[in-house]
């Protein structure tokens, strides 16, 4: 072998997966094969013509280094390029770097097989897919450029680290070190910080055990990391919006989880962790479809909503959030006041009085008004959620079109715009809208009221 070509074979390999490897390779296939056939007649060997013709090369020999040159181009492409994801598939990449064969064996027998198994349970191999790095690329990924090569392979989570085998406290052991990237969308840096900071303590970071133990030690890591992986990736989904998929995601885990019996902290952190991711995205999902049973009056999104909420109710019963979606849900379905006031004391010795708006509503609804009035001046002083005034003014809008003989939730949307969102003009129309209805010997105390407030937004 000359200088010359060893020196091509050198640039070829240390530029391997560039375009200037890629011109180098096909350069050392063509030298290779042009003078295999410059000198040897291909054809004659196999004898497809009679007549042998050596030092030149024939219309069918430049055949066979064309299709010499494709096959070659197709090896690299191969060899050169990450393993991409399918399509509509949540892609998982891992790329572990080995120090032997035999450990590369081990890895790929034990902890990526097992893991596949744990994520492709329950049907869900239409929804994962496993991307094995080969050695060369897994070898290459760390965290400064993880993120790079999960858009390459079209990866939403990567898993990256190493396994290696040492002596320690005398006896053989592996140490896996393990890290995990994921890829969402645009989110602000604080909740990113915090989406990081929960893939850390939910994650196998450093595991090791006994050589003696391989098996089980795998097992146990490769069932933490699909833990950890449908956890993360369920949260990846909130964060990007769509609850339904993380719902189902965490309550897999959810269920999952019940059956581990383990002392191991990251697992109970998990545990805890996934809970509130779950009913959270549960939460998120029946808002929409209330609001969308909002926009288009279609019953059966209650029911949906329904389901939703006594999943939420069969996981953490005393839910908030969820006592005061189940009061409503009671008066949209059934105007069922009393079991709507009846679920909202599940809620109202929270510090959050966000609660006190349904309750307010449901008394002035039955015309109780001077217990809704007070349930309103108890509202406005408690803590609030900033979207809790709008909400409520809205929904009282709503059941004013439908059932416009109940007057008295204009004093409602009054004290709303006074009290609590301090906008005197809808103020004014509200009370004036109130006192111009009815009779005026009903309701004397709040048009008493009424007269007052707007008194005082003339001052």
């Amino acid at each position: 072998m000359t200088p010359f070509i060893e020196k091509l074979i050198e640039l070829a390999l240390k530029n391997w997966r560039t375009p200037k490897g890629f011109v180098l390779f096909i350069a050392l296939v063509l030298l290779a094969l042009s003078g295999l056939l410059y000198k040897y007649d291909i054809l004659y060997i196999f004898d497809i013509t009679t007549v042998e013709s050596t030092n030149k090369i024939t219309f069918y020999e430049l055949v066979i280094l064309f299709l010499g040159v494709s096959l070659s181009s197709l090896f690299w492409l191969i060899q050169a390029t990450v393993p991409k994801n399918k399509k509509d598939t949540v892609g998982i990449a891992i790329a572990i770097v080995t120090e032997n064969e035999n450990e590369k064996i081990k890895l790929k027998n034990d902890f990526v097989s097992n893991l596949q198994e744990k994520l492709m349970a329950e049907n869900m191999q239409n929804t994962f897919k496993i991307i094995e790095y080969p050695e060369v690329f897994a070898s290459e990924v760390n965290q400064s450029n993880v993120t790079k090569y999960m858009k390459k392979s079209r990866a939403h989570f990567f898993v990256y680290g190493s396994l290696k085998k040492r002596y320690y406290e005398g006896k053989e052991q592996y140490f896996f070190h393990l890290n995990m990237g994921v890829r969402h969308g645009p989110i602000p840096v604080t909740i990113s910080k915090t989406f990081s900071e929960e893939m850390n303590q939910v994650s196998p970071r450093r595991v090791r055990f006994y050589v003696e133990n391989e098996f089980e030690g795998f097992e146990i890591t490769s069932n933490w990391a699909a833990l950890a992986i449908e956890y993360i990736i369920g949260v990846a989904a909130f964060l990007t919006g769509d609850f339904k998929f993380s719902s189902d995601l965490h309550y897999k885990l959810f269920k999952e989880i019940e059956k581990i019996k383990t002392n191991l902290p990251a697992i109970k952190t998990l545990k805890e962790k996934n809970k509130m991711r779950l009913t959270g995205s549960l939460f998120q999902l029946q808002k929409i479809k209330y609001y969308l049973f909002r926009r288009n009056g279609k019953k059966e999104l209650l029911d949906e909503v329904s389901e939703i909420l006594e999943k939420i109710k069969s996981i953490e019963p005393r839910n908030y959030a969820a006592s005061i979606s189940r009061a409503i849900l009671h008066f949209l379905r059934d105007r069922d006041t009393n079991a709507a006031l009846k679920e909202l004391k599940r809620a109202q010795y929270k510090a959050n009085d966000t609660w006190r708006y349904s309750e307010a509503f449901l008394y002035a609804y039955r015309g109780d008004m001077d217990k809704a009035t007070k349930s309103y001046k108890k509202a406005f002083h408690g803590f609030i959620e900033p979207h809790v005034p709008e909400e409520s003014e809205e929904f009282i809008h709503d059941i004013l079109k439908l059932e416009p003989e109940k007057y008295q939730l204009w004093f409602c949307l009054g004290l709303i715009n006074f009290f609590a969102k301090e906008d005197m003009h809808l103020a004014t129309e509200d009370f004036n809208r109130f006192l111009a209805s009815g009779n005026e010997n009903e309701l004397v105390e709040q048009r008493r009221l009424a007269k007052e407030y707007l008194k005082q937004i003339k001052l």
